[in-house]
């Protein structure tokens, strides 16, 4: 009787640690994807902003939240988005994009939480505020720092390319991504994105 109880527990744990896994990775998978191809149009766009460099950016530091992490380099995935972080300590930079620091707008993105709560290095974005600071480590080592002047809350069905692709006035801008708002079972996502974007200080 103990052996049957301890076969079906067993199975029972090894089940649940499946559908744990699954959520999580179809979580990360749709973290960006609001619309199977939300980069695909804003590639070329983005890409036109791109300054030839060896320089990437490598650390992402904001006072305000506590939040200093590595910054992964990612490209698209196979729905023609933008990749997600492969850890949930770090945060992405979309490297087909501009570099942060050159005029254009440069994206990095990380993720709220694992979809069952586990905090993600964007957890506490939300309680950024206008005027805070955010500072860009480049591999080569200058620091530079960018100040938070938008803050947006979008419907997932909303998100447009153009809103965190598009140059802006020549300036050189960051803008920051994740998600937000409630918690979708049959998407696998979360019903909002929140970008933040920051402007170079001068």
């Amino acid at each position: 009787m103990n052996n049957r109880l301890l076969k079906y527990g067993t199975t029972a744990i090894v089940v649940a640690a499946a559908i744990v896994l699954w959520r999580t990775f179809t979580a990360s998978a749709l973290l960006y994807d609001t619309k199977g191809a939300l980069l695909e149009d804003m590639t070329a766009t983005s890409t036109r902003n791109v300054v030839a460099s060896s320089t990437v950016p490598a650390r992402l530091s904001i006072p305000a939240l506590d939040i200093n992490a590595p910054i992964q380099k990612v490209g698209l995935n196979a729905n023609g988005a933008m990749s997600a972080p492969t850890k949930y300590s770090e945060v992405a930079w979309y490297m087909n994009g501009t570099i942060p620091g050159n005029k254009g707008s440069a994206v990095l993105a990380g993720h709220l939480d694992n979809g069952l709560g586990l905090a993600g290095v964007f957890k506490n974005l939300t309680k950024i505020k206008v005027g805070d600071e955010i500072y860009v480590k480049d591999s080569n080592g200058p620091l530079m720092k960018f100040s938070v002047n938008d803050i947006r809350t979008i419907d997932y069905n909303d998100i447009d390319g153009n809103l965190i692709f598009a140059p802006e006035d020549d300036k050189s801008l960051i803008r920051l991504i994740t998600c937000g708002g409630k918690w979708m079972p049959e998407r696998k996502t979360y019903d909002k994105r929140v970008v933040i974007t920051a402007e170079l200080a001068k």
